[in-house]
């Protein structure tokens, strides 16, 4: 399906446009164009007399993509059960069960967090050892969309090149995974931290953002230099 067949029949079925959209029982969030090879194929048919005639797997071209969000995703998320807003008419069954399967993520999502900074905190402490350092331009702000790992000793000009690279209105023109997949294959030395990473540099009270050139905060380690 296109995206001007489904804003028709989104039409269609709601010309008020004041319903809730749901896939599959769940939430919809956000929705973004990336190419079509990214996390892999996807799939469209082709209609015949109102039904599917064929089922293409393909990975060319770019692609509209539906996020969604369930219950069990949005605990992992925020590990808060006071989020979670039960509609009167549910059974009180059902909201027991849901409450009670919340309880036990929200176990799993402490004990993966403290193991994860763990193992992180090494990772980053292991890359500034070999000449890594944690940037962030002075227009974002501290999430984890923002943070991007760079070695001078790999490129002398990264922090011009990261500059020119960000002043670059041409860069917005793309998807934000695409952009960083093309910082990537376009600058030397230079990688976007995942969000495990980016907690580490947010929350472990290691690294102390100082602003370099007034254009770029770099990371520094507040504790003694490794060794």
């Amino acid at each position: 399906m296109r995206t001007k067949e489904l804003i028709d029949a989104l039409k269609k079925e709601d010309p008020s446009g004041e319903l809730r959209v749901t896939i599959n029982g769940e939430a919809c969030w956000y929705v973004e164009q990336l190419p079509g090879y990214y996390d892999g194929y996807y799939q469209y048919v082709e209609k015949e007399n109102h039904f599917p005639s064929k089922l293409y797997i393909t990975k060319k071209d770019n692609k509209v993509v539906i996020h969604t969000l369930d219950w069990e995703d949005y605990i992992w998320d925020t590990a808060d059960i006071g989020r979670l807003v039960f509609d009167k008419g549910l059974r009180k069954d059902t909201i027991d069960a849901i409450k009670n399967e919340a309880k036990k993520i929200i176990v799993q999502v402490k004990d993966f967090e403290k193991n994860s900074l763990h193992r992180f905190t090494f990772k980053m402490l292991h890359d500034y050892k070999e000449g890594w350092a944690v940037i962030r331009h002075k227009d974002t702000s501290e999430d984890h969309a923002s943070l991007y790992m760079i070695n001078e000793k790999l490129n002398k000009n990264i922090i011009k090149e990261f500059v020119l690279w960000w002043e670059d209105k041409e860069r917005m023109k793309h998807g934000s995974r695409e952009y960083y997949s093309i910082i990537h294959n376009k600058i030397k030395g230079i990688k976007h931290l995942c969000v495990g990473e980016c907690e580490v540099i947010y929350k472990s009270g290691l690294f102390k953002p100082e602003l370099y050139a007034n254009e770029i905060y770099i990371y520094e380690l507040g504790i003694e230099k490794l060794k």
